[in-house]
């Protein structure tokens, strides 16, 4: 992910499709004399499944255009890391090419930050701050290393995010700590492939999930401050970002005496990798998934968001030619497993197993009788 609005990460809960609603049906399950029969357990737990099943489907009708607004985010972000590889190419200080992105992201968005008051600019500049670890570590490291590996170590965020927590004094689930295992692992087989091993840019790299994702449980903390503030926020957050890249621009090139050449910039194709980098996928990606973010669940964003290093993939192959070794694709999909391990309970999706082993079974014995 590719930092911005700010998703939550939580867990999946397989169970909270059972009895969501009518706490009061387990009385239907109680005889007078206080036992309960095993086919009225079956028929409630059915019923159950099937108010589970009827309501998910709800949802997924009413948010499936909100899920597909996040798609094109993952698309987005994921398409960003080959457009600023494409980008390095043109010779120019990487940290004026990061200063040019946001300064344009930060135009762009302005208009939504105007007038929201002194709290959501404050909230958004220190966000930025955490935004700005995870954009200029992505910067550099991408000097050096392959867009795609640089978009699987960055996925790795929501499996941070937990694990800062749980620095922070919240409990840890075993999962977690298997996933990390997963995360150390996948990383380790995807930068060492191939005969040139881990290069400096992956070890930059590695700053991405950890200032994304302190990043987000900063966003998740101010959002209950500021409902509804999610796109000024975001506003915020590229003005500060554009800010910190702006001294960082300033303190390489010798207060901007020394630029280099600018005018390759200029050039077509770099001119509009510079636009798409600034105003679509950064600017534009942040305020479809802010709209987007309020009718999808956390898990559910979760999920789509680690889609994002596949699209990274296939659109740095297509424009970059770049291909992944067999131990760097299988190393890519560790790193996807331990992200969705990170979103998954697996003691409710062990207790629910049974429940559907068993409503399975009964329906099979009705359709024999």
């Amino acid at each position: 992910m590719d930092g911005g609005g700010g998703s939550k990460v939580q867990t999946f809960d397989p169970l909270a499709l059972v009895g969501r609603k009518n706490k009061g049906r387990a009385s239907s399950t109680t005889s007078s004399s206080g036992t309960t029969s095993l086919l009225e357990r079956q028929e409630s737990l059915e019923g159950e499944l099937e108010e589970g099943v009827s309501l998910e489907g709800t949802e997924e009708k009413d948010n499936t255009i909100y899920k597909a607004m996040l798609v094109v985010v993952a698309l987005l972000w994921g398409s960003n890391f080959g457009a600023l590889k494409f980008l390095d190419t043109c010779g120019v200080d990487v940290s004026l090419l990061t200063s040019m992105r946001f300064l344009l992201a930060s135009v762009a968005l302005l208009p939504f930050l105007w007038g929201k008051g002194m709290p959501v600019l404050k909230a958004g500049l220190e966000v930025g701050l955490w935004v700005t670890l995870g954009y200029i570590t992505q910067a550099i490291g991408l000097e050096t290393t392959e867009a795609s590996k640089s978009a699987f170590i960055c996925s790795l965020t929501v499996v941070v995010v937990p694990l800062i927590q749980g620095l922070l004094g919240k409990k840890i689930a075993p999962t977690t700590w298997t996933a990390c295992g997963l995360a150390v692992l996948g990383v380790g087989l995807l930068t060492l492939q191939g005969a040139t091993g881990p290069v400096i840019g992956d070890l930059w790299s590695l700053g991405q999930p950890l200032g994304f994702g302190i990043a987000f449980m900063r966003i998740e903390h101010y959002m209950k401050q500021l409902p509804g503030k999610a796109i000024p926020l975001a506003a915020a957050q590229m003005i500060s970002v554009f800010g910190v890249s702006a001294v960082w621009a300033a303190v390489t090139t010798g207060m901007f005496q020394n630029t280099g050449d600018l005018s390759i910039l200029f050039d077509t194709p770099h001119f509009l990798s510079l636009l798409y980098t600034g105003l679509i996928s950064s600017a534009l990606a942040v305020v479809i998934e802010s709209a987007a973010l309020e009718y999808v669940s956390s898990e559910e964003t979760s999920i789509i968001f680690s889609t994002e290093p596949l699209f990274a993939a296939a659109t740095s192959a297509v424009v970059l030619g770049e291909r992944l070794k067999p131990s760097g694709i299988l190393g890519g999909l560790v790193i996807l497993s331990a992200c969705l391990l990170t979103q998954v309970d697996l003691t409710s999706l062990a207790t629910m197993l049974p429940i559907l082993s068993r409503v399975a079974d009964e329906g099979s014995q009705r359709t024999q009788d």
